[in-house]
């Protein structure tokens, strides 16, 4: 960890403890924690959580980072809530100010750490907050600005997907979620608000997390000049495309995200969106495609998200 001689003295600095999920992907994990171990804020912890990896990651974690950082290895894979959760926890009870959840397959800027901290520190109400997210391999294209929810349609996305960053998401201001990509949370809305809800598995958790803090009270905030940079979609494409199990829990966890936050008549019209483009366009995709498994992973996820079941199968 670098030390900066223009910074206070690191027990001035608030505590900070970064989560980072691990599943079987030593060498994007090996990247990331690399680039955290540059920065410039000197009083911050990284702690890989391992998802049950089937290979060797956390060998080769354990031989090339020693004791630079804390590792637990869960006993199954959590998914991204649960094991995200376990290293929250882990965290908490460490006294900390703020925790961090961080993707695997992403590279920080050396700088991107304090820049999230200063908002935290500046705006009482800041439950959390997200940084400017680029694509890995397109520098100048954008991931995530923070993140948009689109009532009518009953959908949550990431703000400046696949734009060309031109300067139009460059003011610090309030969105309506953080994605999961980065999330720095304030320690007190995590104890008010609670952790990442495991029912999700992996998709909408951050989305539902930051409309249960805006319930409390908090405030979702984005700051523009803290920089990442993301693989985006690493362990859940097979090729180029999603695999059945994504798309089983994007659907699947669309419909609870529309069922719990969306009231009335716009729940109706967010219904009718998820039907038409959900299940039949993508359905008819899926069909012509003859990817059979994909279409019986949307249609299983739309039932079960209907009917509020928790069940994950496994489609390959």
């Amino acid at each position: 960890m670098v030390e900066n001689s223009q910074m206070l003295e690191t027990a001035q600095y608030p505590r900070i403890w970064i989560v980072v999920l691990s599943w079987n992907q030593y060498d994007l994990t090996a990247a990331c924690v690399r680039s955290l171990m540059q920065l410039d804020y000197p009083n911050y912890q990284i702690v890989v959580v391992d998802n049950n990896s089937q290979d060797d990651t956390v060998e080769k974690l354990r031989l090339e980072f020693a004791n630079r950082l804390e590792l637990i290895v869960n006993a199954q894979n959590l998914g991204f809530a649960g094991g995200n959760n376990v290293g929250i926890r882990y965290a908490l009870r460490r006294n900390v100010d703020y925790v961090m959840i961080l993707n695997n397959d992403t590279v920080v800027d050396a700088s991107f750490l304090t820049p999230l901290v200063k908002v935290l520190q500046a705006e009482a109400r800041a439950a959390v907050v997200t940084p400017k997210i680029y694509f890995m391999h397109d520098s100048d294209r954008i991931w995530a600005a923070g993140g948009k929810v689109y009532w009518r349609f009953g959908l949550a996305r990431s703000r400046g997907r696949d734009e060309l960053d031109c300067g139009q998401f460059d003011r610090r201001e309030q969105v309506d979620y953080a994605t999961g990509c980065c999330m720095l949370f304030r320690r007190g809305a995590l104890e008010k608000v609670g952790l990442l809800d495991e029912r999700y598995f992996a998709y909408f958790e951050d989305s539902d997390w930051c409309m249960r803090a805006r319930e409390e009270g908090f405030q979702i905030w984005y700051e523009p000049t803290s920089i990442i940079w993301h693989v985006a979609g690493a362990s859940s494409r097979i090729g180029k495309t999603w695999s059945a199990s994504v798309r089983y829990l994007n659907v699947r966890n669309n419909l609870w995200f529309i069922h719990r936050y969306i009231k009335g008549p716009p729940r109706l019209i967010a219904l009718v969106s998820f039907i038409v483009s959900r299940l039949l366009l993508s359905s008819v995709k899926q069909i012509a495609l003859g990817r059979w498994i994909h279409l019986r992973s949307i249609w299983q996820g739309a039932y079960n998200g209907w009917h509020e079941r928790d069940y994950c199968p496994k489609f390959e």
